[in-house]
């Protein structure tokens, strides 16, 4: 896990790739910039191509925050009374990017305000501890800087964004509901695996892309990827890289997305892995279903297990990374084991109308939006439990009622998709985007009935309680229950898919 490597007064390092130091904010933060420890010095040289900034030097630096440059200074002090090098990086004069962080770390900065006396540092507690990151890029001198906030994504903003990704691919000329774009939106927050399931030609592949587009993520940055998914895969290799005959490391396209991803951490970045079950996903993506369970949260930061490809070579699945794949249910594609289907929300677009034309309207521009927007807040259920718990209460308590229905045939869900269930409805909860009985339908449409199958004689009185629980609340889930209780008494089996 990416844990603490070294630490010294308000700065650390985690075994984060391409991490050079994070910073806890404090007062100097809004002043001026920080003080680097001695202990970080070398970090930074590293980052700099190795070039050192002597005694009494200075050398110009940019910062990249929010996908905008700032200009500051790495200045080595030249102090006459001590032998030990003072480096510091300084934006005085930036009253732009010093009115930013003021902004964005409102609440280290309120704490300070109030609680400062005289020239007494103040200490913000650990539990509202706010962080920069400062991460290297291809260039010495040239950093990204992410802010680890305590602030949440305002609710308002969220709406706007989710609506003008709606148009956006409104105007593109593609026709999906807005309900469906929010429930995305919402699954892609919660984890970032994502299933899309329907029929050939319902535009699952087209909504990655252009969801992607919208915000700023395109084939031509790198940030979006298609990946197509062949018969044969039959391991890792195919998608992580494999060793040539020479010797030399082959890196595949997930590998190659992984590492752009991971030097550049304030971006999303997204991979449709298309008909992803032509081969077996158990076997090709195996590696990466288990680290995904890996993931803790530490001061904000999602740390995550390495995997290992091609021996020494450590990768990461990086929190500004979404994947999401395609499935078609036929006679050329294999099922889903209750493995992968519990770690994904599941969606079947399942809505055709081939009278419903295409909107013309004016083309609607992409947004670039950064990961804290996509990003997973949560990882176990005590991360979301202060001041929430008797909503969330309420909410287990139904997939306490559901569970009884299904276990009788071995159906009934874990602690993982408890969790899950209860991240989806608090984002949604804090944006809005769904009235609340829409959006249980859908996690019982995404989570729940994908799990059912078989033809065994108890599962007749399992969808047919399923069905009396579902009828006049949950529509969605109540036709599907519907559809396969039919199916199981016409072909004596059943399951979610067609």
């Amino acid at each position: 896990m990416n844990e603490i490597v070294k630490e010294k007064r308000s700065w650390s390092k985690l075994n984060i790739p391409g991490l050079i130091a994070r910073k806890q904010v404090d007062y100097s933060v809004f002043q001026y910039g920080s003080h680097i420890p001695i202990e970080f010095h070398e970090d930074f040289n590293e980052a700099n191509g190795g070039i050192i900034v002597n005694r009494g030097e200075s050398r110009a630096v940019t910062l990249i925050v929010e996908d905008k440059e700032y200009n500051a200074v790495l200045i080595n002090v030249d102090r006459t009374n001590t032998k030990v090098d003072t480096l510091q990086i300084r934006y005085d004069g930036n009253n732009d990017l010093k009115m930013l962080l003021k902004e964005r770390f409102h609440r280290s900065y309120e704490y300070i305000e109030q609680n400062k006396v005289g020239r007494q540092p103040v200490i913000v507690p650990d539990q509202d501890a706010e962080f920069m990151e400062f991460y290297r890029t291809d260039e010495p001198f040239k950093y990204v800087v992410k802010l680890i906030t305590k602030t949440p994504v305002q609710q308002q903003n969220v709406r706007e964004i989710v609506t003008h990704i709606y148009n956006y691919i409104a105007a593109k000329g593609f026709t999906y509901s807005e309900d469906l774009i929010r429930n995305f939106f919402l699954s892609l927050k919660t984890k970032p695996f994502v299933i899309l399931a329907g029929i050939s030609g319902t535009g699952k592949s087209k909504l990655v892309q252009l969801v992607a587009n919208a915000v700023g993520a395109t084939a031509e940055n790198g940030r979006y990827t298609l990946i197509p998914v062949r018969p044969d895969w039959n391991d890792s290799a195919d998608l992580l890289g494999y060793e040539d005959l020479q010797g030399s490391f082959k890196p595949g396209p997930l590998t190659q997305v992984i590492s752009q991803a991971m030097k550049n951490p304030t971006l999303p970045y997204f991979v449709c892995l298309d008909e992803m079950n032509l081969a077996r996903v158990e076997y090709y993506f195996s590696d990466f279903l288990s680290i995904i369970e890996s993931r803790t949260l530490k001061n904000g930061v999602l740390s995550i297990a390495p995997i290992q490809i091609n021996g020494e070579k450590s990768y990461y699945f990086p929190e500004n990374l979404y994947v999401i794949g395609t499935v078609n249910m036929d006679e050329t594609t294999h099922s889903f084991s209750r493995k992968v289907l519990d770690r994904a929300n599941t969606i079947e677009l399942t809505e055709i109308d081939l009278s419903a034309l295409p909107q013309i309207i004016d083309e609607v521009e992409p947004i670039n939006l950064g990961n804290d927007y996509f990003k997973s807040e949560y990882v176990l259920l005590k991360d979301c439990l202060a001041g929430e718990e008797e909503f969330l209460k309420t909410k287990i308590q139904i997939l306490e009622d559901i569970n009884k229905i299904i276990e009788p045939g071995g159906f009934q869900v874990g602690y993982r998709v408890r969790d899950e269930f209860c991240f989806y409805l608090l984002y949604n909860k804090r944006w809005g985007l769904l009235p609340e009985g829409k959006a249980l339908d859908f996690l019982i449409m995404q989570k729940i009935l994908p799990r059912i199958q078989g033809s065994a004689y108890e599962l007749e009185k399992i969808l047919q309680d399923l069905k009396n629980y579902c009828i006049d609340r949950y529509p969605l889930s109540f036709q599907k229950v519907d559809f396969m209780l039919r199916r199981l008494q016409n072909d004596g089996f059943t399951s979610f898919w067609p």
